[in-house]
């Protein structure tokens, strides 16, 4: 049999109604194959019948993998029947039992039942992943073999949400009901009239101050909507003369409450308005507002026959601002009318047929004609500047208001020791990298002067005779610089330290400066090793550079394809038979390291010689002798054909001896 694991198995164990013993081969990986699977009944061994078995994986780290398995096995000399096999498993692992599995005649029912581990909740069964069925159990035609999977999945966690309000009668509260873990719930408290909204609390904890409040359901909760009795404000009238007329609508009131008062006049008096502290509120006999404060207010009248003047205000641009002292007067009677700016703009005068008659917001004059007041505001800008962090500098504005065509200038006033201004941003997005700053006034604006610490790079040479180094000073964190290290003749540079400790061997060594930094440059008397190549194609060399004295050298020659290694050779002497070579540094050197080509030879054909050697060998001369004889060597004629990264040379049916080399001259 075989069973598919996610990890290589340790712990095998086979379980059924009968005693079963698996065999295995090795230490089985993540697909197990049973070499065979046995077992005994009563101490006798079974040889016949059919049995359900479950195999069980484990690593000993990994969740178990199990798998049930039916063997059916045949009587001796008897041919086992036609059958349709049915295996269970559970998905994802422990989150259930299945059962049902077994060997079923062909075109018969089998019933396969998924039961839920706790905390899971049965969801499908699928067949090589297609689903077949939400019925935990599923009854199917066995007309083939099926391996069917039980899926599960987590139960939902829910929790209650209850809420109450606070005293009962402040208000009414909704949200309540039981919510999914980890989803968004919504509780609103609406308060009863005389009542305001105060705050949420849990435990006598305040989680909000909003009337709606939103929060992720993650335990059961009880939240108190909290309430306040609104305070009640009296509302005074009276009559001015007591016998021009007679006001009514004067009370106590829950506050927010709509008032309306009026003002009936006496034969022989007519209404003016209504005045509060000197100063008209109306016009009209009946007036009404909503109440946010105790009033006292005074029904004025006239004698029939008075003169009456009417004042009327109004305002440019229309969303500019409101005014007030707008109505009906007595002749002589003093007026002060106010003009209250809008968010955003700042009053610049009151006009009157387009003559400035007052540049100030409150403006009192004797009601002895009929006016028409015009109230001028113009746009006013606020525009603030802050630091960031507040400790690291201030900064300042150079006016409290700005309007439309003013030039606005910010600037850093101060900046703190250690930090350096940056930039000015406006959300978070840079606005610009100068101070001062001046921009057009366009709109309110709130921008931030940002500080960055400033960090000191120290750098020191071990010895100022043996080399100097470079890069340092002052600068933001963050900024990337270099140190940089220039040895003096006949000195080589060895490293870069820090407290002693090793940080860079470079001699330009770059990196982010986040702190205060102090290195030292460490130079030493050296020693310069040359290595070169005899032949570029031939190979390669490493280990050339500059050493301290002491220091130990290995050179490495490595040969290209179609080469070979010879020595390595200091003016001409050779020094070395192997590719690495090691020795102390203690003097300058120049080293060679010297390849040949590697000539092939080959038989071709019968009765042919080929012999190869490398293209990339330019210079190199095929000669050919036919005793050897230092003298009788001579360059060979032969035709040099090439043939990929070859030359090739062909020799057709020799006779007697030749030889054949290739020199450098």
């Amino acid at each position: 049999g075989r069973i598919n694991t996610p990890f290589a198995a340790r712990t095998v164990v086979v379980e059924g109604s009968h005693p079963f013993t698996a065999v295995r081969t090795g230490d089985l990986p993540q697909g197990m194959n049973f070499d065979e699977v046995t077992g005994v009944l009563d101490g006798t061994p079974i040889v016949s019948g059919t049995f359900t078995f479950k195999i069980t994986a484990s690593d000993g780290l990994n969740p178990d993998v199990a798998k049930n398995y039916t063997l059916t096995i045949a009587a001796a000399g008897a041919v086992l029947p036609p059958a349709s096999l049915l295996d269970t498993a559970d998905s994802p692992i422990g989150s259930g039992t299945t059962t049902g599995d077994g060997s079923y005649d062909i075109d018969t029912n089998a019933t396969a039942t998924a039961t839920p581990a706790p905390g899971f909740a049965f969801l499908n069964w699928t067949d090589n992943s297609v689903v077949v069925s939400s019925d935990p159990n599923y009854t199917l035609a066995m007309n083939v073999n099926h391996s069917l999977v039980a899926n599960f999945v987590p139960v939902v966690v829910q929790w209650n949400i209850t809420t109450s309000a606070a005293p009962v009668a402040g208000g009414t509260t909704t949200g309540d009901g039981l919510a999914n873990d980890g989803t968004s719930v919504t509780v609103v408290a609406t308060p009863n009239a005389g009542y305001s909204f105060t705050n949420w609390t849990v435990a006598g904890l305040q989680v909000s101050p909003a009337a709606s409040y939103t929060f992720t359901a993650t335990a059961d909760v009880t939240l108190v909507a909290n309430f306040t009795v609104l305070p009640t404000y009296a509302v005074s009238t009276s009559a001015v003369p007591l016998v021009g007329g007679s006001t009514s609508g004067g009370g106590s009131y829950v506050s927010g409450s709509r008032v309306t008062v009026v003002a009936t006049p006496n034969a022989g008096y007519n209404f003016v308005n209504w005045t509060e502290g000197g100063t008209q509120v109306s016009s009209s006999a009946s007036y009404a507002f909503n109440i946010a404060a105790a009033r006292s207010l005074v029904a004025n009248f006239s004698p029939t026959g008075v003169t009456l003047r009417t004042i009327a205000t109004s305002i440019t641009p229309a969303a500019g601002g409101t005014t007030t002292g707008a109505g009906v007067y007595a002749d002589g009677s003093s007026v002060t009318v106010v003009a209250i700016p809008a968010s955003g703009y700042k009053f610049s005068n009151w006009k009157e047929g387009g003559t400035t008659v007052s540049t100030a917001a409150s403006y009192t004059f004797t009601a002895t004609a009929n006016h028409t007041l015009v109230a001028s505001f113009t746009i006013s800008w606020s525009i603030t500047a802050t630091a960031s962090p507040s400790n690291a500098g201030t900064t300042e504005m150079d006016s409290s208001s700005y309007k439309v065509g003013d030039t606005a200038q910010a600037r850093v006033k101060t900046t703190a020791a250690g930090y350096q201004f940056v930039n000015w941003t406006e959300n978070g997005v840079v606005v610009s990298t100068l101070t001062p700053y001046s921009f057009p006034a366009t709109g309110n604006r709130t921008l931030v002067a940002n500080f960055l610490p400033t960090y000191q790079l120290a750098l020191t040479s071990s010895s100022a005779s043996m080399g100097t180094v470079s890069g340092g000073g002052t600068f933001v964190s963050g900024t990337n610089v270099t140190a940089t290290a220039a040895p003096k003749p006949g000195y080589i540079f060895l490293k870069w330290t820090e407290a002693g400790t090793t940080v860079s061997t470079s001699p330009s060594f770059a990196f982010t400066l986040l702190a205060q930094r102090n290195l030292v440059g460490n130079f030493a008397l050296g020693f310069t090793v040359a290595a070169t190549s005899s032949f570029a194609p031939g190979g390669s060399v490493t280990g050339a550079g500059n050493y301290a004295t002491g220091g130990a050298v290995t050179l490495i020659a490595t040969p290209s394809a179609g080469y070979q290694f010879t020595n390595w050779t200091e003016g001409g002497t050779v020094v070395s038979n192997n590719t690495s070579y090691g020795f102390t540094a203690g003097a300058d050197h120049t080293f060679v390291a010297n390849f040949i080509p590697i000539v092939g030879i080959t038989n071709t054909a019968p009765g042919i010689l080929g012999i190869a050697w490398p293209v990339s060998s330019t210079g190199w001369i095929l000669q050919e002798t036919p005793d050897l004889s230092p003298a009788s060597w001579v360059t060979s004629a032969r035709q040099v054909t090439t043939s990929g990264p070859l030359n090739q040379v062909s020799v057709s049916n020799p006779t007697g001896k030749l030889f054949f080399r290739l020199v450098h001259p």
